[in-house]
């Protein structure tokens, strides 16, 4: 079953809304600035939907090999890792999944693991958002 788009993101925002730690509620100013500087994030005259995505793709991938643990740069990263559908790669989720069992008191990597479930196993995204 999919959730519809509203209740994906409100499965997202809501663990970091009420995030005890501050710093889940929104990225510091410097992160801020380096994603809007990631590529563009919405169409122009100029670029369609997927020229804009794939610049913001690019951009993301150097932003990620330059911080690794930054966690929302990782964060918009796998959002622009999806495809069409919402869906991210087999590959990121196994990679996610691996970070996330390694080290299974790290909120982030789980976090990160079950943002990149929504649209595939959402239900199972819902029980780890929970449990962040």
């Amino acid at each position: 079953m999919r959730l519809p788009p509203f209740i994906a993101v409100l499965c997202c925002v809501t663990p970091l809304a009420t995030a005890q730690n501050q710093k889940y509620c929104e990225p510091p100013a410097e992160t801020r600035a380096l994603l809007r500087a990631a590529g563009p994030q919405y169409t122009t005259a100029d670029l369609d939907y997927k020229e804009i995505h794939q610049l913001r793709r690019n951009g993301l991938n150097e932003l990620v090999a330059k911080q690794p643990n930054d966690f929302w740069i990782r964060r918009a990263w796998i959002e622009a890792s999806k495809d069409i559908g919402g869906v991210v790669s087999d590959e990121l989720v196994a990679d996610l999944k691996q970070k996330a069992e390694t080290n299974p008191t790290d909120i982030e990597a789980r976090f990160l693991y079950a943002t990149s479930l929504i649209g595939r196993q959402t239900p199972d995204a819902i029980r780890l958002f929970e449990s962040v």
